[in-house]
């Protein structure tokens, strides 16, 4: 669960420390998967990802 939701959010794989503490947040019922895919949204890298993509789409536009 912790990997798909770090390649369909962030596009890459989680490092060692959050697949430990991602997964042991969802064994344990403290995380529900619903709540990790909106942890991940609202991270600082995603935000930064959607910022490089936009910034990519304009720059292409501009080009043509």
């Amino acid at each position: 669960i912790v990997t798909k939701a770090y390649k369909a959010i962030l596009n890459r794989l989680p490092d060692e420390d959050g697949l430990k503490y991602f997964t042991n947040q969802l064994k344990q019922k403290k995380m529900l998967e619903n709540e990790l895919k909106v942890l991940l949204v609202k991270s600082d890298e995603y935000k930064i990802n959607l910022e490089n993509l936009f910034t990519k789409i304009i720059n292409k536009q501009e080009q043509n």
